[in-house]
């Protein structure tokens, strides 16, 4: 089983790469650094455009688990009005 932080959340972070997304950091996140920010940025239609995805939570890699579902969630929303 993966041990470090990063080991479990590659394989989030291989879908999100495979989604498309282009950038996305972990960061700690709160006055008292207890929490953990998760963000990216997702390219829309080949342009310079890109939608913004971002999850706080206590955990880091909740965070990112928030991410990617949210990312999966507007993909497939988008794929279904054609766009």
């Amino acid at each position: 089983a993966p041990s470090t932080l990063a080991e479990r959340v590659e394989p989030l972070l291989t879908q999100l790469r495979q989604f498309g997304v282009a950038e996305y950091a972990l960061e700690r996140w709160g006055g008292d650094g207890k929490l953990y920010r998760f963000h990216c940025e997702m390219p829309i239609g080949g342009g310079s455009l890109t939608q913004q995805f971002e999850a706080v939570a206590a955990n880091p890699e909740a965070s990112v688990e928030q991410v990617v579902a949210e990312v999966s969630q507007w993909r497939i929303a988008r794929q279904a009005g054609g766009m």
